[in-house]
């Protein structure tokens, strides 16, 4: 599967993804305060589907596009840094968080790799299919339409548990300030062990849940 090209990732893949990465710990860090307040907002940090639950009563039409374009962003150059540094970029991973994530992965990129493009988005897979050599068409096609088709379905998840979700959002507003303060020292935390590890660039789960 892998095409073998040694030379180390470019800063031009790599500084997206760092920012991109910082973005989406900046939004999970202030959910309490951005779900109750700014849910719009919240969803440009980091579309997670959680975090798309919280944004339900964001209108359809911007919520599909900014929940679609946020969770798209790193996708291509996660598949570029497969795509263009082959075993490279799939080492890489393993040293910023792949771990054994990564490697029973690409045991199961290698059986189904078109069916994990459309289960498993992420960092990991994306990685994979540029290495495997998907076309970019096909892989453009794959997930643009997976991921339309997984925000719109949420849009309609968020509905159907509205009374759930419109409580998280109301005890939120109610206790922002201790619970944000929670949050934030829990990323925080997080970004620190995983400095301690040597994993300087966290990476984005194999899915977005």
């Amino acid at each position: 599967m892998s095409r073998v090209r040694a030379h180390r990732p470019a800063s031009a893949l790599l500084f997206p993804i760092g920012v991109l990465t910082a973005l989406g710990a900046v939004g999970t860090a202030l959910t309490p305060t951005l779900a109750a307040r700014h849910p719009l907002l919240l969803i440009m940090l980091e579309a997670r589907d959680r975090n798309l639950l919280l944004a339900r009563h964001v209108g359809v039409a911007l919520f599909v596009v900014t929940g679609s374009l946020r969770r798209l962003a790193a996708d291509p150059f996660f598949y570029l840094l497969g795509r263009r540094h082959g075993d490279a970029g799939v080492q890489w991973l393993e040293r910023h968080g792949g771990g054994r994530v990564l490697r029973t992965t690409v045991r199961a990129f290698r059986r189904a790799a078109y069916p994990m493009l459309v289960v498993f988005p992420g960092a990991v897979v994306c990685t994979l299919a540029g290495d495997a050599g998907i076309p970019p068409a096909a892989f453009t096609t794959v997930i643009v339409l997976r991921t339309v088709a997984m925000v719109l379905l949420i849009k309609f998840m968020g509905d159907v548990f509205a009374g759930p979700i419109d409580a998280t959002v109301h005890f939120f507003d109610a206790h922002a300030a201790m619970l944000t303060l929670c949050t934030v020292g829990a990323v925080v935390g997080w970004v620190l062990w995983n400095r301690r590890r040597g994993d300087s660039a966290p990476l984005r789960p194999m899915s977005d849940a």
